[in-house]
């Protein structure tokens, strides 16, 4: 599962797979619809920087396979065929239920989704 580093980190602290676990197949975060699957491993860009934000990206590999329904379905990662389809400026569809506004706690219940380049 891909996901900001600034998500997982606290500063240069990288979280504990433990302590994290992923919620499929649901569209409000207080459901107990599709899937909660605990996380094996957070990997974190080896460039994250906590101060500037540059490589803000982490992996989170799951214990347990998500099972893919017609609600929760994989995105594959870009590959050198992929170039025009995610080259700089062309829009990707971001979804998540973090923070709508910068240093305050914004969070929504329902999933958010926003077109970014």
């Amino acid at each position: 599962v891909a996901t900001a580093a600034h998500c997982v980190t606290l500063g240069p602290i990288v979280a504990q797979a433990a302590a994290l676990n992923v919620a499929v197949g649901r569209h409000h975060i207080s459901s107990s619809e599709g899937q909660r699957i605990a996380v094996a491993e957070v990997i974190v860009h080896p460039d994250w920087d906590y101060q500037s934000y540059d490589n803000d990206i982490a992996l989170l590999r799951l214990a347990t396979p998500a099972v893919l329904t017609t609600t929760v379905k994989t995105v594959p990662l870009a590959t050198k065929f992929d170039a025009a389809r995610f080259a700089p400026g062309v829009l990707a569809t971001i979804t998540g239920w973090g923070t709508r506004t910068m240093d305050a706690a914004d969070y929504p219940d329902e999933l958010y989704e926003v077109q970014a380049p």
